[in-house]
């Protein structure tokens, strides 16, 4: 969204003008929307498997712990091009709304992640590859940025040494 923003060519001068009213938080707001929906299917699902009595193998439970590592460590330029442009928004006057927004943004995507750690922690602690503390402090670190993606990783590692 943000090349686009800044680029000069017939397609995104088309598209600005006619589907965005030539505003660039017409699509960021799009953006907004859509991360707070899957914001909310992630709550949705998180709840939904702490609740069930569903049993997971240990290798199912290594393959999540291997999933959400992938997931964080594939998340990390996102986050970094997300915060560096923030960063610049902020150094210019004009870009201050955008860069709340992308502010917003971020702590949604790091939200959704956490939330999507959690039963994997908790599948991993009920498949007997991490203890209940561990589970606890992976869980709290899962919604810290930088935290989130050692965490995952070391998660992992350990969960893979103990199966």
């Amino acid at each position: 969204m943000i090349c686009l923003t800044f680029s000069q060519n017939a397609f995104t001068s088309w598209l600005f003008e006619n589907l965005f009213d030539n505003n660039v938080y017409v699509p960021l707001a799009f953006v907004l929307v859509y991360e707070f929906v899957v914001f909310v299917m992630t709550l949705i699902y998180t709840i939904r498997i702490l609740k069930s009595n569903d049993y997971y193998s240990e290798g199912e439970a290594l393959n999540l712990a291997k999933t959400q590592m992938i997931m964080r460590l594939v998340q990390i330029p996102a986050y970094a091009v997300i915060f560096f442009v923030g960063v610049i928004g902020t150094m210019l006057i004009f870009m201050i709304l955008l860069s709340i927004a992308l502010y917003i943004l971020d702590v949604i995507s790091i939200a959704v992640t956490g939330l999507s750690s959690v039963p994997v922690y908790y599948i991993l602690e009920d498949a007997g590859l991490i203890s209940k503390k561990r589970r606890i402090i992976y869980t709290i670190c899962g919604f810290l940025f930088g935290m989130d993606v050692i965490v995952a990783c070391l998660c992992y590692i350990q969960s893979k040494s103990a199966a």
